[in-house]
């Protein structure tokens, strides 16, 4: 994505090497060139520009759609409205290397919202050969991912694995090689995490709150130290939710993460757009 959020929440570039507000309703970003596909093809600024009006296509019938709707004529597009096409929308890649995005009106937030999850791009090539089958390793010999890990095993209901993408830009910084993420029943993260299942979870219950205090030593020895772990693999839990082949994992809904990206810091901006 052009830009990822770090762990006090602040959205930092990622595959995005400088970027400026080129007026009250446009950015222009330049794409860092050291970075690639996990299968080796370069990733280029027609990548967002494809994913981003392929996400706004009404063929798509994608669910974060409206996510977009900054983006001029976006919204329009998407929901049909005579005489605007594909090409009406204000994203274009005047380069390889360099995105143009014009928005309906100022929105100095709209760094925070390329970077949220429903602005990565996709994999062109694999879309046009799979269909929605190119994000399943069961269907296809090779799921060709954007960032630091790659999914390489999906057993639905069961487990995901991931490995380091060894192509991504920062990969020299990723440490850890492996995750296997066990896919858990919400209700049941907390007990498996008590009983040395899983390394980590993030998703405790509400009436679990007394138990979460009460992490066995055993427990909080695996939660210090996999803050560290470099060169291994761990467990954390998925629930049997949040994966979906279409893309209705459990993100906040479109409007509810758009209002939110209104809410971070201009500091957070400004780490992206000086």
């Amino acid at each position: 994505m052009l830009g990822m959020f770090n762990v006090d929440y602040e959205a930092v570039p990622d595959t995005l090497k400088a970027g400026k507000r080129t007026t009250t309703s446009a950015f222009t970003y330049h794409i860092r060139q050291d970075t690639a596909w996990s299968n080796g093809d370069p990733m280029t600024a027609h990548d967002y520009e494809w994913s981003w009006k392929r996400q706004l296509d009404p063929a798509t019938v994608a669910s974060y759609a409206a996510f977009l709707y900054d983006i001029k004529n976006a919204q329009a597009f998407n929901t049909g409205a005579d005489s605007v096409t594909i090409d009406d929308v204000g994203v274009k890649a005047v380069d390889d290397y360099t995105l143009e995005v014009e928005l309906e009106g100022p929105a100095a937030y709209f760094p925070i919202v390329a970077s949220y999850v429903a602005a990565a791009p996709a994999h062109r090539a694999s879309v046009e050969a799979h269909g929605d089958d190119w994000t399943d390793p069961n269907a296809v010999d090779e799921v060709v991912c954007s960032g630091s890990f790659k999914l390489v095993q999906w057993d639905h209901d069961q487990l995901v694995v991931l490995e380091k993408n060894d192509n991504y830009w920062n990969a020299d910084n990723i440490t850890l090689t492996r995750v296997e993420r066990p896919i858990i029943a919400s209700d049941a993260s907390q007990l498996a995490y008590e009983n040395g299942e899983i390394d980590w979870h993030w998703r405790g219950q509400l009436d679990n709150s007394s138990a979460s205090t009460a992490i066995p030593s055993s427990a909080k020895r695996r939660r210090n130290s996999t803050s560290s772990v470099a060169g291994t693999s761990c467990r954390i839990r998925t629930s049997s939710r949040s994966m979906s082949r279409k893309s209705g994992s459990r993100w906040p809904s479109p409007s509810t993460a758009r209002r939110s990206s209104r809410q971070f810091s201009a500091d957070s901006v400004r780490r992206l757009i000086p």
